[in-house]
């Protein structure tokens, strides 16, 4: 697949993490509490609008936040809204900025002619941490060779870091390289990236053009996003992805929870992987589009796959994957595909790949590897029966584990599992030794085996209950109503308590 993205051939130059149903891994907690812990001697310090705006006059300082600063009256009256910090290549910010974990809000831009949008313009190897923004709403026109929109910077080089930056009821509108939090991190052969950690945005991004993510546009080989989360919409046309739209570089321990879509390579966590690497991520929504489109990837090129989680739905016309949907001489291992539904228009598509090519373009699943997939889930309408861990279907995972794999992993069980467990009350499989049932307010539970862990979750994959069984019946005292999922062992029931 030729590429044809103008950006990378230039040769110039809390958010309260309030995500109801979001997978609840645990990279939300790292992302707000794992921030570096570096303290900046003497710094300047800011306390309102105007000195925000008047660190553009020293951009290699060091900088704090003091308290919470409302942009509103400042930006009032202003055609084009806030103007970016380091507002191109020429004049980049290279200091240290400590937001001390205050709110920065009502930051807004919009403007057709300026190049990129964001706080910051352009971050070469500079420091950014501890920055919340809230009710960002940012919209840049301009498409050229180095247009680039992010929440937080346009463009983030030469090893430059942000740490435990958050946007909240964030809109961020470009063409090309627009990101929620980074529009590009790196440029191509002329510039290397940097790091982007335990960060997060929530809200829309939309992106006219190519390289459209929920944390950054465009990622390249040097560039790093780790522990960071995504809740909203991402839009594009081409390389579309939740965290990245297109990633040569690492991803690691992300979330991505909301909708998905563009045209070409739409991934939940990145459109395009470009020889990247793809590790411990999960994505829990909907991932839609027209060619390569993928639960994790739309398109893998040269690149790995690995210890993902994807629910929710994924759908396309052609070449689509509940994990990958064009796998081109790369890996994909140890995932899971534990979707409603996969569906496309044409024959490319599977439960973790729409189809798989070694670097001759022949089919080739030997780099498939420790795969599953939910069994119940429908591929064009169809239940899977040949899944195998080493194809593009993956092997079946029954109801009952995929339920207890998402409690383990501390991710919310989707309401579709919960659906297709039992029906009636009480309720058990027909090999399940469990045998539940609500009486009075108490869960009366047998067939246990003693000494083995006994858990009791909410819907939602809250643990409410756990120890080990004292013996083959046990009751639980419970005081809310509602749908209870019962773990003993590989053993699950689920129970409407009322």
């Amino acid at each position: 697949m030729q590429k044809n993205n103008h950006f990378k051939k230039a040769t110039v130059s809390e958010l309260p993490l309030n995500f109801v149903n979001l997978l609840k891994i645990s990279v939300l907690t790292l992302a707000m509490t794992l921030c570096a812990a570096t303290t900046l001697a003497n710094p300047i310090e800011i306390t309102t609008a105007q000195e925000l705006d008047a660190v553009r006059n020293n951009l290699s300082g060091d900088y704090v936040v003091m308290n919470d600063i409302d942009l509103a009256d400042f930006l009032e009256g202003s055609a084009e809204g806030w103007m970016p910090i380091g507002e191109n290549m020429d004049i980049p910010f290279t200091g240290r900025f400590d937001g001390g974990n205050f709110t920065i809000s009502n930051l807004t831009i919009y403007s057709e002619t300026l190049p990129g949008g964001g706080l910051f313009g352009v971050i070469a190897g500079g420091t950014v941490k501890d920055v919340k923004l809230h009710n960002l709403d940012i919209s840049v026109g301009i498409d050229n060779s180095m247009s680039a929109v992010g929440g937080l910077t346009a463009v983030l080089i030469m090893g430059g870091n942000i740490t435990n930056c958050h946007i909240s009821g964030g809109k961020v509108s470009g063409e090309s390289n627009t990101g929620g939090l980074v529009g590009a991190n790196g440029i191509a052969a002329t510039y290397m990236g940097g790091t982007i950690e335990n960060s997060s945005f929530e809200g829309t991004v939309n992106g006219s053009g190519d390289c459209v993510g929920g944390v950054v546009g465009y990622n390249r080989k040097d560039g790093t996003i780790d522990a960071c989360a995504v809740n909203g919409t991402v839009n594009g046309a081409r390389y579309v992805g939740g965290i990245a739209g297109d990633n040569y570089g690492t991803i690691n321990a992300c979330a991505v929870t909301g909708t998905i879509s563009g045209n070409s390579s739409v991934g939940g966590v990145a459109g395009y992987n470009d020889g990247g690497t793809i590790n411990v991520c999960a994505v829990n929504g909907t991932v839609s589009g027209n060619n390569y489109i993928g639960g994790v990837a739309g398109y893998n090129y040269e690149g790995t796959i690995d210890a993902c989680i994807v629910t929710g739905t994924v759908s396309g016309n052609d070449n689509v994957g509940g994990i990958v949907g064009r796998n081109y001489d790369s890996s994909i291992s140890n995932s899971y595909a534990l979707l409603e539904s996969v569906s496309s228009d044409k024959e490319n598509v599977g439960r973790v790949a729409g189809i798989s090519l070694n670097e001759d373009e022949e089919e080739d699943e030997s780099t498939l590897e420790g795969n599953s997939a939910w069994s119940e889930m429908t591929v064009n309408g169809d239940i899977i029966t040949d899944g195998a861990a080493d194809n593009i279907n993956g092997a079946d995972m029954t109801t009952a584990a995929a339920i207890a794999f998402l409690q383990e992993k501390d991710i919310n069980v989707p309401q579709y599992l919960l659906d297709a467990t039992f029906t009636g009350s009480p309720q058990f499989a027909p090999a399940n030794p469990l045998r539940v049932y609500a009486q009075n307010g108490i869960l009366h539970i047998a067939g246990l085996t003693t000494g083995e862990t006994l858990s009791v979750y909410a819907a939602t994959g809250a643990l409410v209950y756990q120890s080990k069984a004292t013996g083959t019946e046990m009751n639980i005292p419970l005081q809310v109503q509602g749908v209870y999922i019962v773990r003993s062992g590989e053993n699950v029931v689920k129970i409407i308590f009322n």
